[in-house]
C-alpha cells in the first residue's frame, strides 16, 4: 500500500512525458521549486508534469534528480525512472527554507499577539510602502508581466502579460485597503481579551527570523523573550531591497 509519502518519477510510456505521480501539498511544493514541475489536478488525482518545452532528455533527468534528491531529503520514499537516473543512489540534498515559511512566522508572531500595536507592527512589514513584502510581491509580478510581454516568439505571450498586470493592479488595490485597516488597528491600541503576553507562551521550536523579531519589538506591550532578542545570524540575513523607480502613485 503507498502513503502520500511515497513518490514515483519516471517516464510515461505512452507519452514519454516526465511525471512526478504521489506525495502531498508539501510535495508539491518541493517539485515546483526543486524541478520546475507543473501541477495537474483532475478530479480524483493530482500529479506534475515537467513543461512542454523540456524535451532535452539529460536536462529531464537533471531536473527528475534533482527533484528526488529534495524530496528524499525531506522524508518521501521516492522511486525514479531507470531512464532518470534510477540506477544510482538518490542523495538526499538540503532544501533552503522556502520565503513563504518566513512570512509564515510572522502568521504565528500575529496569531499570538496580546496588543494590538503588536499586531500592527507585524502588518506594517506587508503594508508598508517600497519595502513591505505585499509592495514587492506586486513588484514582481509586474516585473514577469514587462518581460512576459517581450516573448515575440509566443503569439499568446502579450495577452497573458496583460493578464497577470491587471492582476497586479488589483492585488494593489487591495493593499492600499489593507494599510488603511492596519491603522484603524493601531488607533484601537487595545490588548486582546483572551492572548497572554509572549513571555506567558510557550515557544514554538523553531527559531523566528530576525525581521518577525523586530516588527514584534515595535510594540509598547511587546515582551522580548530570549528568542526573539537573538540576532540575525550570517545564515540568515535580511536581504537587500531594491526599490522600484519614482514614479506617479500607483493608486
Amino acid at each position: 500500500m503507498t502513503s502520500s509519502l511515497d513518490i514515483r518519477i519516471d517516464r510515461e510510456p505512452s507519452t514519454d512525458q516526465v511525471t512526478a505521480r504521489g506525495g502531498d501539498a508539501l510535495a508539491s511544493a518541493v517539485l515546483q521549486r526543486a524541478g520546475g514541475f507543473i501541477a495537474v489536478v483532475r478530479l480524483n488525482e493530482t500529479w506534475h508534469r515537467l513543461p512542454k518545452g523540456v524535451t532535452d532528455p539529460a536536462e529531464q533527468a537533471d531536473r527528475a534528480s534533482r527533484s528526488a534528491a529534495a524530496l528524499t531529503a525531506i522524508g518521501y520514499r521516492v522511486t525514479l525512472g531507470a531512464s532518470l537516473g534510477g540506477d544510482r543512489p538518490i542523495i538526499p540534498t538540503a532544501n533552503p527554507v522556502p520565503l513563504g515559511d518566513r512570512v509564515g512566522e510572522l502568521a504565528y508572531c500575529i496569531s499570538t499577539a496580546s496588543h494590538t500595536s503588536e499586531v500592527a507592527a507585524l502588518l506594517t512589514e506587508f503594508t508598508s510602502p517600497v519595502d513591505g513584502i505585499l509592495d514587492n510581491t506586486i513588484s514582481a509580478l509586474q516585473a514577469t508581466a514587462d518581460w512576459w510581454a517581450c516573448l515575440d516568439n509566443e503569439p499568446a505571450a502579450p495577452r497573458y502579460a496583460e493578464r497577470l498586470g491587471y492582476i497586479a493592479e488589483r492585488i494593489d488595490g487591495y493593499v492600499y485597503e489593507i494599510g488603511m485597516l492596519r491603522d484603524v488597528l493601531a488607533d484601537a491600541h487595545v490588548a486582546h481579551p483572551t492572548r497572554r503576553p509572549v513571555a506567558e507562551q510557550t515557544a514554538p521550536a523553531e527559531q523566528l527570523s530576525a525581521r518577525a523579531a523586530a516588527a514584534r519589538t515595535g510594540s509598547p506591550r511587546a515582551v522580548t523573550s530570549p528568542r526573539d532578542a537573538e540576532p540575525a545570524t550570517s545564515e540568515t540575513p535580511r536581504p537587500t531591497t531594491t526599490p522600484r523607480p519614482a514614479g506617479p502613485p500607483r493608486r
